[in-house]
């Protein structure tokens, strides 16, 4: 397999576009700092962004609605992923991933089914 770094990847990808006839103005490679959001999302996103917000994880019946929201979400993810629910862990922020993923033992990440595309290789 042949890795190339992200400067190699934007030279190839604007020489295959030019070479198409395809003018484009500007190639964004920075998706580890932020991503476009799909259309799709933001409007699956929206009521709870705008007027269906609150704290999941309180006793009272708006906040239990939302967690039953988080955990449907959450089964879609792991259906998609060939994971289990109970594998999917939503957090705040890549910074709160990468210790999620340096704290989590070795072992347990090796468990994984092969078809999750979440085992070692």
């Amino acid at each position: 397999m042949h890795l190339i770094d992200s400067l190699e990847f934007a030279n190839v990808l604007f020489t295959y576009l030019l070479f198409c006839g395809i003018v484009i103005d500007m190639i964004y490679l920075d998706y580890n700092a932020t991503t476009p959001v799909l259309t799709e999302v933001l409007e699956a996103m929206m009521p709870y962004l705008t007027s269906e917000w609150g704290n999941p994880s309180s006793t009272y019946k708006f906040g239990s609605k939302l967690k039953t929201v988080i955990e449907t979400a959450r089964a879609q993810v792991a259906e998609l992923l060939g994971a289990q629910a109970r594998e999917i862990i939503f957090t705040s922020c890549g910074t709160e991933s990468n210790v999620r993923v340096r704290d989590t033992p070795r072992q347990d990440v090796a468990k994984r089914p092969a078809n999750s595309g979440l085992s070692e290789e």
